[in-house]
């Protein structure tokens, strides 16, 4: 069984951190050792993950547009719709988006467990607490990630983890279903495929509507 930092006692900042690098760097021993227990810890960790991932993304955004314009800011200020814009973006659309991708996540999880299940598995799985685990993805490649990276690991370190929000997903699903489903190795591929389809239709029509509502939002 793996030991999630983030369930343990000590420094909240330790522990995230420590749980998202342990998910992204190392996901194959991480969620192919995830143990059972309740979601509340999960929770709480993927909903800080995200949040702090949807502020530095934001705060990226922002200083490239500034860079781009640099009369963007001064104009910002000076224009009372452009300045509630921005307040909305930051106080709205940044939990938003930060509870989007914890849904996404958490029903990746959720599909696995299904398509495991319909592939023929008895094992009792803990999908839910893989997908609000993977969350960790998010907040080490992402921006503000990838800039603690940088300080902590080195820039060397950080460029060559980067990509790793594109590799960990497969790398973990495959562990998870292995391990914890007791798949063959030849077989969990075709059961993960599955799982990303049972999730990607729903998603993408949720994050379609989403994207509809938030513009007719923006623009009122």
């Amino acid at each position: 069984m793996a030991i999630v930092p983030w369930e343990r006692p000590g420094s909240l900042r330790v522990r995230l951190w420590a749980t998202a690098k342990l998910a992204t760097l190392a996901p194959d021993a991480f969620f192919a050792s995830l143990p059972p227990g309740g979601l509340a810890a999960p929770l709480s960790f993927a909903f800080l993950a995200e949040l702090l991932s949807a502020i530095g993304l934001c705060a990226t955004f922002a200083l490239g547009g500034l860079a781009l314009v640099p009369a963007l800011g001064q104009e910002v200020w000076e224009r009372p719709e452009l300045r509630r814009l921005a307040l909305r973006i930051v106080f709205l659309g940044v939990p938003g988006l930060a509870a989007l991708m914890v849904a996404l996540h958490a029903a990746h999880g959720v599909a696995l467990d299904t398509a495991a299940k319909r592939a023929g598995s008895r094992e009792v799985g803990r999908g839910l607490r893989f997908g609000l685990y993977s969350c960790g993805w998010d907040l080490v490649t992402l921006p503000l990630g990838l800039l603690v990276l940088t300080f902590t690991d080195g820039p060397v370190a950080a460029v060559r983890y980067s990509p790793r929000g594109l590799t960990a997903p497969r790398r973990a699903s495959l562990a998870y279903l292995t391990h914890v489903h007791h798949f063959e190795r030849e077989a969990a591929p075709a059961v993960s495929a599955r799982a990303i389809v049972l999730v990607v239709v729903p998603m993408v029509a949720i994050v379609s509507v989403a994207f509809i509502l938030g513009l007719v939002w923006a623009a009122s």
